[in-house]
């Protein structure tokens, strides 16, 4: 089972719990009046709004592992990045005099999409192309 159809069948034994739980509350308690039906309508219409709460997650999830969006770059890619970094800071002309490409400084910040990674280097004091 994929974890969305697991969440959607969590969120149908929620649905099916609360009915249940209705059924045996009115059938040990025997409420009456406005708590009997406050019971009756209440506790399913919980559960069928924890039941919505799951499947709309569960269909967010699918849908951003569907996308691709959080996917890692092919191995490929990032090296062919890493070779044009690397042939781009060879062929700068920095203000100091000439030092190795390892005596130049370097920082690398990792972190999961939406942290505010690309936010905290542009308000930095360091200086980007």
């Amino acid at each position: 089972m994929t974890g969305s159809s697991t969440l959607l069948t969590g969120a149908a034994g929620i649905l099916a719990a609360s009915v249940a739980a209705t059924y045996w509350i009115d059938r040990v308690f025997h409420p009456s009046g406005k708590l009997g039906w406050a019971l009756r309508i209440g506790l399913p219409a919980l559960g069928a709004i924890a039941a919505g709460l799951v499947a709309w997650y569960a269909r967010k999830a699918a849908r951003a592992t569907s996308s691709g969006a959080n996917a890692p770059p092919p191995a490929d890619d990032i090296a062919l990045r890493f070779k044009e970094a690397e042939r781009r800071l060879r062929t700068a002309d920095f203000e100091v005099p000439r030092r190795s490409l390892a005596a130049l400084p370097t920082a690398v910040v990792l972190g999961p999409p939406g942290t505010g990674k690309t936010t905290a280097i542009a308000r930095s004091a360091m200086v980007t192309e």
